[in-house]
């Protein structure tokens, strides 16, 4: 096994295709009929893992998760939360939308997002009150960006803080904040475009209403 980039390597394997629990015949993308968004990400995950010749211990591991949970992860029977997401793409050394489009195996035209659709993460640990929503179709998401739907209300006491190496561009849609970037704050109110280097450890400081909704997208420079 080797590390490249952080990640997790253990070169090319060839993918067989396999059969969905229900018995529904599943191809080498893993991707079948009326698979659920979960089922969707389980199979990238898989197919990821399975390309890289890694085990469920090996990606658990440096994930910081379980191996029963990275199981259930793959199998479609639990819903992957983002934060835990972006952790199992670091272990591979890919982007989320690279992991997702890569499963696909078929060029991004146009697709929606409907209301009740997308990959939710309710909770960032126990921080309640905190959700973040992929607003991309998991099954092809377009290369470049990733754009979410972040909702905070006042129940959460503590924000989560994030470093990446990409650029972010967030834009105010309700509510006021205060949200810090390295070592200087911001104050956010509806109608902001706020653009900063993702390099820098930044994330929501303090809330100055009840609700604060916001766009955040982040740009894949690198």
């Amino acid at each position: 096994m080797t590390r490249m980039n952080g990640a997790l390597n253990k070169g090319p394997v060839e993918v067989v295709s396999c059969k969905s629990r229900k018995g529904h015949p599943r191809s080498s993308n893993g991707h079948a009929g009326g698979a659920t968004i979960s089922e969707r990400v389980g199979a990238a995950i898989r197919q990821a893992r399975l390309q890289r010749r890694l085990t469920l211990a090996e990606v658990a591991s440096a994930a910081r998760i379980s191996v029963p949970m990275l199981s259930r992860f793959e199998t479609g029977r639990s819903a992957v939360g983002l934060e835990v997401l972006e952790r199992i793409c670091a272990a591979f050394g890919v982007e989320l939308p690279s992991l997702l489009s890569d499963s696909s195996g078929s060029r991004f035209d146009a697709q929606i997002v409907n209301v009740t659709d997308g990959l939710n993460s309710n909770k960032f640990g126990d921080r309640s009150g905190y959700s973040c929503r992929l607003l991309v179709p998991c099954e092809e998401p377009p290369k470049g960006f990733t754009p979410f739907l972040v909702d905070i209300g006042r129940p959460c006491r503590s924000y989560p803080n994030r470093r990446h190496g990409n650029l972010e561009f967030i834009y105010m849609l309700k509510g006021r904040m205060e949200y810090r970037v390295g070592d200087r704050t911001f104050n956010l109110k509806p109608g902001d475009a706020f653009t900063f280097s993702g390099d820098l450890l930044h994330g929501p400081e303090r809330l100055i209403a009840d609700h604060v909704q916001f766009l955040a997208i982040v740009m894949h420079t690198n």
